[in-house]
């Protein structure tokens, strides 16, 4: 990831410090001087050195900031340097209103003020992503596919012809949750991006469909049978929600909760409250191949999904190994994974066949809580075969937890060398009803739940 030195004067100092905690939990390494400039220490020095080293220079810009001694002398240094040979390293930040000088006007800016802090995030993390072109076909922007939410995708038009009466075909209703802003992980775990081939696949069988509003009530489950469930990003869910999925996998739902690395020991959620609820753990480290297990490597992971020297790739292991989730299975790839824990009686837990490497972080801690807001270095600390999936039985439902969402991007589903793509299947199927309706949600089971 990238290493930004944090321009800013006194006056913004809230604003320099908001940006550097976004900077960090998007994996970059925020350079602040404030932070690492203790008393008597050499500003200017400092100022000097770390501006030759980082990858971008980001300019908090206010009136004051433009007015400022020192804040003038890095904005002038980056300006410089974007004009002789380090295109981009500039990176104006407006956070109010105010007019750039003439040699700042024409270059590329990202406005702050007027919106809120979740706009706010999100333009901040869309201005600091590279430009790329998709690995995936973009979703058609016009007609059915647009409709989402409480809509089913249209995938797959209807025939116009004779028999348009007829029922929908039967099949496994699956919802793909984006209630908590998970579009906002790099690569988009939502089914107009990111998981738009699994979403194709689904309909060969069954029927999906996108959900924004949460679970603070049972009805965005009703006539649902299985519930796609990536890890939130920037989100507490509230408890509450959480009990009512836990209820919901209770009478009989199908879950598939998919993590992320280290987890809440550097992400900003509570998604472990919810596995608590199942017995089930994602852990706080890092599965890397054997080989890749230096800081740069585990900084590059976060984003580089699509760098196969990058991806744990294993044919997996299962106790028991018949199982059905693998079923036909064999070669898996992953990246950005966690190992995944249960301190129940787990139905299957299927692990990597080969050693992998198990990364710990190190990094600085937050003032109130003990999460990492900087990650400064990443551990090696075993090499050995990890669980990565597993799956449980809840009631009358199921649950399968997988260590990352990367596993059912597109860049892992299409290649045809991988069975990526059939364990959603198989999962999708496992977690489904035997019938199609069987677990829909009868009045007096959603009076209960209220």
């Amino acid at each position: 990831m990238a290493s930004v030195f944090i321009s800013y004067t006194s006056r913004d100092r809230d604003w320099a410090f908001w940006i550097a905690h976004c900077l960090s939990a998007s994996g970059h390494e925020p350079r602040v001087h404030e932070w690492e400039i203790a008393g008597g220490g050499d500003i200017v020095a400092w100022m000097d050195e770390t501006i030759a080293k980082v990858d971008f220079v980001l300019c908090v810009i206010s009136q004051a900031y433009l007015a400022a001694p020192y804040s003038s002398w890095e904005r002038r240094a980056a300006q410089w340097a974007s004009a002789q040979g380090r295109p981009g390293f500039a990176l104006p930040v407006f956070v109010e209103p105010c007019t750039a000088p003439l040699l700042l006007a024409h270059i590329k800016r990202c406005d702050l003020y007027g919106i809120s802090e979740a706009e706010a995030r999100l333009r901040l993390e869309k201005f600091l992503a590279p430009v790329e072109q998709t690995l995936h076909p973009p979703p058609f922007p016009g007609g059915a596919e647009a409709k989402v939410g409480s809509e089913s995708v249209g995938l797959t038009p209807p025939f116009p012809g004779e028999g348009r009466s007829t029922p929908a075909r039967a099949g496994i209703r699956v919802v793909v949750d984006q209630s908590y802003q998970q579009e906002r992980w790099h690569a988009q775990p939502i089914i107009s991006a990111g998981y738009s081939d699994i979403a194709r696949s689904i309909e060969e069988y069954g029927t999906v469909r996108v959900n924004y509003s949460g679970y603070k009530t049972l009805e965005p489950l009703n006539d649902v049978d299985v519930l796609v469930l990536p890890v939130p990003f920037g989100t507490y869910v509230e408890g509450i929600e959480y009990d009512k999925i836990s209820n919901w996998v209770y009478l009989g739902g199908g879950l598939l909760v998919l993590g992320t690395y280290l987890m809440d020991l550097h992400h900003y959620n509570n998604f472990n409250l919810l596995l608590r609820r199942f017995d089930i753990e994602f852990a706080h480290d890092l599965l890397m191949p054997l080989g890749r297990e230096t800081f740069q490597d585990g900084m590059a992971q976060s984003f580089a999904y699509f760098d196969t020297d990058l991806w744990v790739t294993t044919k997996p292991s299962g106790e028991p190994s018949n199982h059905v989730l693998l079923r036909d299975i064999d070669t898996l790839a992953f990246t950005s994974s966690c190992s995944v824990e249960s301190a129940g009686n787990p139905e299957v837990t299927v692990y990597t066949s080969e050693p992998v490497a198990v990364m710990h972080a190190r990094g600085r801690k937050g003032q109130q809580s003990d999460r990492l807001i900087q990650l400064t270095n990443y551990i090696p600390n075993k090499h050995d075969s990890m669980p990565f999936l597993l799956a449980v039985r809840h009631g009358a439902g199921r649950v399968v937890a997988a260590g990352t969402w990367k596993m059912f991007l597109n860049v892992f589903t299409q290649d045809g060398s991988l069975s990526n793509k059939l364990l959603f299947t198989n999962i999708i199927r496992w977690l489904g009803p035997e019938s199609s309706g069987s677990r829909m949600l009868d009045g007096s089971a959603q009076e209960r739940e209220r």
